[in-house]
């Protein structure tokens, strides 16, 4: 709004003698602190839009940080895959080397044995032959030369015989060790490929655990990015059509803002919920869990247990977070309610608990009452989730805030396949809400 506009708003509110009322004077005065709301809130505005643009290049500069280490991660396991199977073929190749090493020493020590047993006795034999020529020549005459001597070639012909006999099982056995002290040198040999092929897997497995950590590493930073930008989007969304849809009051505006905060819990992924406050009732800082006013979210197909909706519409919280929430520190659960005719009713529990997964998302405990509802909510203590709260469930002088939606009042409100509590059926919208009792 101009200065000229409000030169001209404050001259149409003047009295015709020109001098202002003290009424005049106020309204002045609001008009210009509007203004002035007004301009910061577009700065706010704008100062999230810069931010959402800078989250969405983080968020791409991320996205292919985490493709190209999910590439590396893909290659380092090709390649752990790789040596991995050239180890086990390996390791195979040793154990048929280390039998036939086995087989082929056993065989030597029988050659050997055998080739030794062998020359034993054709040093004997030998032996025998020289003590039986020895002998011969003391014997014979001197007239039986010719038969000496042809005894004596057919014994050195038997002693040369033996000889290469014995030479032959000698280089026989030399073979065999040699052949045996090689492929004990390639046992070595393919040990040390082997280890060194260990050494480099190992290698391959810290790269890959290095590569998946930093994965990790990239996608929750991807995540709490969305997450901030999400939220970031949502509220200036809110702050748009809150802006849009101002009520008027004697010549200002005003606006009331809901805003998107995150919640972050040990052992539980950040997650974002709406906050607003219930004047009159325990101040700010009420957490919506359920909120209903539409039909623009199906309740008979979300999964109650991760929560589903829109954040700045209809949704579902989620039984997870709210076992986890009541569990952590004791909360107060507040219901607001609102008919066809616009009549609201609330309905306040000062100690709401919700079991685990195990027990189906029990109504442990709910504390004291206060409201003007009814304590509906009360028939449903100690039952599991689907029985106090789901979609389509009748219980006789219970509730179901996630029944079916009806926009209008042509459906019987005595019948109870929609939102009704107690007596109260088929209302127009529902909102839950959850506080911690030390806020």
């Amino acid at each position: 709004m101009s200065e000229m506009t409000l030169n001209n708003l404050s001259q149409e509110g003047s009295a015709p003698e020109n001098n202002l009322s003290s009424d005049s004077e106020d309204d002045y005065n609001v008009l210009v602190a509007e203004v002035k709301d007004h301009q910061l809130l577009l700065q706010l505005l704008r100062t999230f839009q810069a931010k959402c643009k800078s989250n969405a290049t983080t968020i791409k500069d991320l996205g292919g940080k985490l493709f190209e280490a999910e590439s590396q991660l893909l290659i380092h396991k090709e390649k752990a895959q790789f040596f991995d199977e050239k180890c086990r073929d390996k390791g195979d190749l040793i154990a048929t080397l280390k039998a036939s090493i086995q087989i082929n020493n056993e065989m030597t020590t029988r050659n050997a044995a055998a080739h030794d047993m062998n020359i034993k006795l054709m040093q004997n034999r030998i032996t025998e032959l020289q003590n039986a020529l020895d002998t011969q020549a003391k014997d014979d005459q001197p007239n039986s030369g010719t038969i000496h001597d042809t005894q004596l070639e057919k014994f050195q012909e038997q002693i040369a015989d033996y000889k290469r006999i014995i030479e032959l099982n000698e280089s026989t056995i030399c073979q065999l060790k040699e052949k045996v002290t090689a492929l004990e040198t390639k046992v070595k040999l393919d040990a040390t490929i082997i280890e060194n092929k260990n050494h480099e897997l190992a290698q391959v497995t810290n790269s890959i655990s290095t590569a998946e950590s930093t994965i990790l590493k990239l996608k929750k930073e991807v995540t709490a990015l969305e997450t901030t930008a999400q939220l970031a989007e949502i509220n200036i969304k809110q702050k748009d059509e809150q802006t849009e849809n101002k009520s008027s009051h004697r010549g200002y505006k005003i606006t009331n803002l809901v805003s998107t905060k995150l919640i972050e819990i040990t052992g539980l992924a950040p997650f974002a919920a709406p906050f607003k406050d219930i004047p009159c009732r325990n101040g700010n800082g009420w957490m919506v869990v359920q909120r209903r006013f539409d039909g623009s979210v199906n309740f008979s197909e979300g999964s109650y247990i991760d929560g589903f909706g829109s954040l700045a519409g209809e949704f579902w919280l989620g039984l997870e977070k709210l076992y986890i929430l009541t569990n952590i520190t004791p909360h107060m659960l507040h219901i607001q309610l609102v008919d066809f005719d616009d009549n609201t009713w609330y309905a306040e529990y000062d100690h709401f608990i919700v079991g685990n997964k195990i027990c189906d998302y029990n109504l442990v405990n709910l504390g004291y009452y206060s409201g003007n509802a009814g304590d509906a909510l009360r028939n449903h203590v100690h039952e599991g989730f689907n029985k106090w709260w789901v979609y389509k469930k009748e219980v006789q002088d219970g509730c179901n805030l996630n029944g079916k939606f009806y926009a209008s009042t042509s459906r019987n409100r005595n019948t109870k396949d929609g939102i009704y509590w107690g007596t109260r059926g088929n209302l127009k919208s529902c909102t839950m809400l959850l506080k911690s009792m030390f806020i």
